[in-house]
């Protein structure tokens, strides 16, 4: 079985892009091109699967921003995901 939570069950994570792009002074949509551009082989796919551990997702997750030109903290990209959860 496979659940698709986001924007489902919970808000959708795009809110919180957005949020962060803002906040950080990146370009709009920055985050989800990043994210969309690694598809299957990028850090969140790989942490989706349980490949990665939440920490080397977040340096895998960085050097895809830096590597696309711009600085992203993943960690707390990921706190702005689940604010309103608790």
């Amino acid at each position: 079985m496979i659940f698709d939570l986001g924007g489902v069950v919970f808000p959708s994570p795009f809110d919180a892009f957005d949020a962060y792009e803002r906040d950080a002074g990146l370009p709009e949509r920055f985050v989800r091109q990043v994210i969309a551009a690694s598809a299957e082989t990028g850090a969140w796919a790989r942490f989706e699967r349980s490949e990665l551990t939440f920490g080397e997702f977040c340096v895998a997750l960085e050097a895809e921003f830096e590597a696309a030109g711009g600085a992203v903290d993943a960690a707390a990209l990921m706190q702005g995901i689940t604010v309103g959860f608790a």
